[in-house]
């Protein structure tokens, strides 16, 4: 059962993301803005940047030093599809594991060297999560700028179309 959930939402996330990173205009993604990112590219390369390095942990990768936010050398759309492409690599690992993969415990470190356990599932969670709260800032980002035709990531409506 947890598999099942957790590649649910992982499929929600792939659809969310791709949803959105369509939906928004280069023109303005690199316009400083008053966030917790100075501008919608750096927001969008933050989400990337955590997945990156939750997933290499999750391989049992670790990952030094931290993927550089915001120096990807490609345009804006390469860095849509890498995106994309690294959230399908996702699911196909958690597809290819066993539910006990997802109750077993991970150790790792924090940028600040400190250690911590969680299970492979509450990672999972949230790397889901981290990236509904970014796509929410990017969302009213995007109502500043004026844009008005915004996807709807939420969950209701990935379910909604699901059925």
């Amino acid at each position: 059962m947890l598999k099942e959930n957790i590649l649910n939402l992982l499929n929600y996330n792939l659809w969310a993301n791709t949803q959105l990173l369509q939906a928004i205009d280069v023109t303005i993604i690199d316009t400083d803005v008053i966030s917790s990112f100075s501008t919608i590219r750096k927001t969008v390369y933050h989400s990337w940047d955590a997945e990156t390095i939750w997933f290499e942990r999750l391989k049992n990768v670790e990952i030094t030093p931290w993927p550089a936010s915001g120096l990807f050398e490609g345009t804006f759309e390469e860095a849509v599809k890498s995106i994309l492409a690294q959230e399908k690599e996702i699911i196909t690992f958690i597809e290819n594991n066993s539910e006990a993969f997802l109750e077993q415990t991970i150790t790792y470190k924090n940028l600040k060297g400190m250690a911590f356990t969680n299970s492979n599932f509450h990672v999972l969670q949230h790397v889901v999560n981290h990236s509904t709260m970014h796509r929410g800032q990017i969302v009213t980002l995007l109502r500043q700028f004026g844009v008005n035709s915004i996807p709807s990531t939420d969950l209701i409506a990935y379910y909604r179309q699901k059925q």
